[in-house]
């Protein structure tokens, strides 16, 4: 019988390896049957996005707040001592930029977006991607719906995989 690891922790104490728990390749496809859940959920925190609507709640965008995507990141970090990396105070803040018009969304290649009020509270979440057909999808997520659908999914998918997994002695694979 095989397993796959599914976790690694390490103690102060006891600087191995110890593994949390292992899933029986047997059990992968039934598991992810039961998490299907996850991705129309998500679908349901996901909300269209309209430049008329950020207009008439008088609400900003900012650009590179969150620097996530890859090439955002390589942007503003830097290689310190010892090929750490570091985060560039100057090219971080040169890199944050506040859309004065919701329309300049329009004209900005694909990206990550944050929504604030006007006295700098975070609201929510936006992105613009360019859909297979070459249209623009324009998307938001509200920070609010964004926690509760955390909260609720890492029960469940915790509960889940407690129903699979063994903490039997992993054999690798």
């Amino acid at each position: 019988m095989t397993f796959t690891r599914l976790g690694t922790t390490q103690s102060l104490v006891n600087p191995s390896t110890s593994v949390l728990g292992a899933l029986k390749h047997s059990d992968w496809e039934a598991m992810l049957q039961e998490l299907k859940w996850v991705e129309d959920d998500f679908k349901k925190v996901v909300r269209k996005l309209r430049p008329t609507w950020i207009r008439g709640k008088r609400l900003i965008l900012v650009q590179g707040l969150y620097p996530v995507a890859p090439d955002a990141f390589a942007q503003v970090t830097t290689k310190g001592r010892k090929a750490r990396l570091t985060v560039d105070a100057n090219k971080y803040e040169n890199s944050v930029r506040v859309l004065g018009d919701p329309d300049e969304l329009l004209d900005l290649p694909d990206g990550d977006f944050t929504i604030c009020q006007r006295d700098g509270k975070r609201v929510g979440l936006a992105y613009k991607r360019t859909g297979q057909d070459g249209r623009m999808v324009l998307s938001w997520i509200k920070l609010r719906d964004l926690r509760r659908f955390i909260d609720t999914a890492e029960k469940r998918v915790l509960e889940a995989l407690s129903r699979y997994t063994t903490t039997e002695p992993y054999r690798g694979n």
